[in-house]
């Protein structure tokens, strides 16, 4: 009885804990991470932990919070599905972050916040090289008219380290708006570096640019920010706190069920070693006269222990009594007569010898 009622109590239990945990995770989704990361610098993780973030298509990194969208106020547009460093969070819209050395801004719709640190963390070793047939200028904004030239690059330089790319203006005789943010050392002076935009139609060989793939493993296939606010977001404290909730009372119930049948055991054992020790000495001293009458009714009692114990069992529950020898009774014997004497017809009498003949 008092099993089934522990039994009963651990499952009304675990059916609570699975209750809370569902409730928990619905309650907090990926639209509870977003507006906690507009708080106070990010409260989603600790001061300790870097927080990193994927960019999404369209990812400006702005110079200013202002987030103007002047030419001379954007650094370039991270490339896509890799990652800044959250470095504090300035508004609801907005967030400062690091690409590579660069410190700017974005918009927070722009990006996905990551609970995992990511492998590959932005785009490098991406090489481009300038045409044969004419040089270009490295300028301060991808623009000819509002940007100022930096230096040349002499046509057929190659081995230029490509960051991202940016659209600007289009410029005389070209047909595309798009520049790419390079960085650039000349051979003849090691010592200076230049960082600026190339315009695009005057490059070849760029290096094939690959996603990456890489994903929160926490998450399987993280939603788009319109979906954010149906999506459960699981951490991994989460899921140890459920797990030891769920496995604590799986772990109790199996302690107490085997100790139950640890400590059966234990008196079963304990019963029969003290029916064996009564069961020796009655045949060693023969203190029991009705085990000596068992013994003479039914035989040897040299079998296993089990049988022998029950059989003395009943006989302690029993009378036994010696059934005696009856009495032999005669004809014309009484029944009730307790004399052992016999009575014999009487001898007849004869009044003469004649009588005899």
């Amino acid at each position: 009885m008092i099993m089934k009622k522990i039994c009963v109590l651990l499952c009304s239990y675990l059916i609570c804990c699975f209750s809370c945990s569902v409730n928990f995770l619905h309650a907090k989704n990926y639209n509870q991470v977003i507006n906690s990361n507009a708080n106070n610098s990010l409260n989603l993780f600790s001061a300790e932990t870097t927080t990193y973030a994927k960019a999404l298509v369209g990812c400006t990194l702005y110079k200013s919070r202002s987030m103007s969208n002047e030419l001379e106020n954007i650094y370039f547009i991270i490339p896509e599905t890799y990652f800044v460093v959250v470095l504090e969070s300035i508004s609801d819209v907005c967030l400062k972050v690091q690409y590579n050395k660069y410190i700017g801004y974005v918009n927070i719709t722009t990006v996905t916040i990551a609970t995992f640190i990511p492998i590959v963390k932005t785009l490098d070793n991406i090489k481009c090289d300038i045409k044969g047939t004419s040089g270009t200028q490295i300028w301060t904004a991808p623009s000819s008219s509002e940007g100022k030239i930096l230096t040349t690059i002499l046509a057929g330089t190659t081995g230029i380290n490509y960051i991202a790319s940016m659209y600007g203006n289009i410029p005389s005789g070209g047909e595309s708006n798009l520049w790419y943010y390079i960085s650039y050392t000349p051979d003849s002076n090691s010592t200076n570096v230049y960082e600026g935009y190339i315009y695009s139609e005057n490059v070849t060989n760029l290096t094939e640019i690959v996603a990456n793939t890489e994903t929160n493993p926490e998450v399987i296939n993280p939603p788009d920010n319109k979906e954010i606010n149906d999506t459960i977001y699981v951490s991994s404290t989460v899921k140890t706190i459920i797990i030891a909730i769920i496995a604590i009372p799986i772990i109790l119930l199996f302690a107490i069920l085997l100790y139950k049948v640890v400590k059966r055991f234990k008196e079963n054992l304990n019963k029969k070693h003290v029916d064996s020790q009564e069961i020796k000495y009655l045949r060693e001293h023969n203190r029991d006269q009705n085990y000596d009458d068992y013994v003479r009714d039914y035989g040897d009692t040299r079998e296993n222990e089990n049988s022998l114990h029950n059989r003395l069992n009943n006989m302690k529950n029993t009378t036994y009594i010696k059934k005696e020898r009856p009495s032999i009774i005669y004809p014309n014997q009484s029944q009730s007569s307790k004399s052992s004497s016999l009575n014999y017809p009487k001898f007849p009498s004869y009044s003469s010898e004649d009588d005899l003949l």
